[in-house]
């Protein structure tokens, strides 16, 4: 019972809060949701940053800076057209561009929340201030409801019918079966595409276990060596997916974190009953003591309803990627430039050289509007600045004793690699910049379709299918049920060997 209870615990740790970044599906670090724009959009935004702390990225918490003949102003984007005239010179590409950040169309408007908690709690306290999400009013891009629904019902469609494949008695089968899929359940909640592919992997040795311990044997130390090869496939299935997930959300402990328990879990699960069942199976009427035994043994063939289990699943991973697919509009993406590691002024000229006219501002063109709020203050013209490039100021100094004024010339500002840090260094909370920092490196921003960034779930859904193949192929034919050593017979007989 105490194997049961900590299985029940561990499988809902994924829906704890753990001092890192949550997987996310487009910008790390965020997690995006939609709103209907117009009136009740903006103030749902505004109820979204309010309930959900400090650091929700709207139009009305992200700043720019502009020049205003007595220093740096700041004013928010959303009042930005209000406070300075766009026919201004003070207003630049990168305030022209940087709605497009949270307004990608005339009908949607975006708000970036900080991923400290899992996307199901993110929803529900979404849901608490702003409703039920009816007719697209808003949509949580890592927790869609429809797609979660899917998602939950083939996990459990599946449990079921690899229980389907057991020999009797499928009276604890199907129990036990039901029970792996509810601790599945909180990971695949959690997390997208990939979790779900996982989660069904990993059921299907999870079920062989299952029908070793439990449905035919019980618990028993001979069985040791029929369930290795799928306590290897178990371990394959688990390192193989938490591979996959790093390399998706980045070196972090959290796919590890959120896959173990669950795993953990149902194993615990298993051993529990099979321990149970076990002890209730041995108080049972023995077999004779000389009762005919069969030398050989069929080979299990993968049956209908296993055939039919890997299609429906099969079926099923692919309709959800299709709901996710078909349901999310195009979004402002980042686009990892290849070969820039960090924020250097060689990845501000390489952004500059891929940039687009359909491109939102990037890193490069934050450098640039700051470069020219900061400079024009000192006679700069507009431009990208060099590295170490200096303004100076041209002074006078008049000589009292003879009258003569001299011309000097002091240095007022120096775009190093000092000052490039301090673009991002000084962002606050909700701005574009601290969004940009949050992605650890220099990427590009376009407005990209839903394909562009589940393309890593949908590599995960197409790496669980093929384990599903291979776990499912068995070997036609007749094998020994008792296997020995066949050297002996070709000895010596000894007064103790049996033939």
């Amino acid at each position: 019972m105490g194997l049961l209870v900590c299985a029940a615990l561990a499988a809902w740790f994924p829906l704890v809060r753990v001092p890192m970044v949550q997987a996310t599906r487009v910008w790390r670090g965020y997690q995006t949701l939609l709103v209907r724009a117009g009136p009740a959009g903006a103030g749902a935004a505004r109820i979204v940053a309010g309930a959900l702390g400090p650091g929700v990225a709207t139009e009305e918490t992200s700043t720019v800076d502009f020049w205003s003949f007595t220093g740096l102003e700041s004013v928010s984007i959303a009042r930005l057209d209000a406070r300075l005239d766009p026919r201004d010179p003070r207003h630049d590409a990168f305030m022209d561009r940087a709605k497009g950040y949270f307004r990608p169309d005339a009908d949607t408007q975006l708000v970036y929340i900080p991923a400290r908690l899992p996307s199901a709690r993110v929803f529900l306290r979404i849901a608490a201030h702003l409703g039920v999400p009816a007719r697209g009013s808003w949509r949580l891009i890592e927790f869609d409801p429809v797609e979660k629904s899917l998602a939950v019902l083939g996990l459990f469609g599946f449990a079921l019918l690899l229980a389907a494949c057991q020999e009797s008695p499928r009276r604890i089968a199907f129990p036990l079966a039901a029970a792996a899929a509810f601790l599945w359940t909180p990971y695949v909640l959690s997390g997208g595409l990939d979790r779900l592919a996982f989660a069904m992997a990993s059921l299907l040795p999870w079920s062989e276990l299952m029908r070793v311990l439990v449905v035919l044997h019980g618990w028993d130390e001979k069985l040791v060596r029929e369930m290795r090869p799928w306590l290897a496939a178990q371990a394959g299935v688990a390192v193989t997916g938490l591979v996959i997930q790093t390399l998706l959300a980045g070196p972090s402990l959290l796919p590890v974190l959120s896959y173990l328990p669950p795993l953990l879990g149902t194993l615990l699960l298993l051993a529990g009953v099979a321990g149970i069942w076990g002890r209730a199976k041995r108080t049972r009427k023995k077999r004779a003591a000389f009762a005919p035994i069969p030398i050989v043994r069929p080979a299990r063939e993968p049956s209908r309803v296993a055939r039919a289990a890997l299609l429906i699943g099969g079926c099923f991973l692919i309709i959800v990627a299709l709901v996710a697919l078909l349901r999310n509009a195009p979004l402002p993406t980042p686009l990892p430039l290849p070969g820039a590691r960090d924020f250097s002024w060689a990845a501000v000229a390489r952004l500059r050289r891929a940039a687009g006219t359909h491109r939102l501002p990037d890193f490069s063109s934050l450098v640039l509007h700051e470069a020219l709020q900061e400079g024009m203050a000192f006679g700069r013209s507009g431009g990208l600045p060099t590295p170490d490039e200096r303004v100076y100021l041209r002074t006078y100094v008049n000589d009292g004793s003879t009258g003569i004024v001299t011309e000097r010339q002091r240095m007022a500002k120096t775009f190093d690699t000092t000052w490039l840090r301090s673009v991002l260094g000084r962002a606050t909370p909700g701005s574009i910049a601290f969004l940009l920092r949050e992605q650890r490196r220099p990427v590009a921003v376009a407005v990209r379709g839903p394909f562009r960034w589940i393309a890593g779930e949908l590599l995960a859904v197409l790496l669980a299918v093929a384990a599903l193949l291979v776990l499912l192929a068995r070997d036609p034919g007749v094998r020994p049920l008792i296997e020995g050593i066949l050297l002996r017979f070709n000895s010596f007989a000894r007064r103790n060997q049996i033939p």
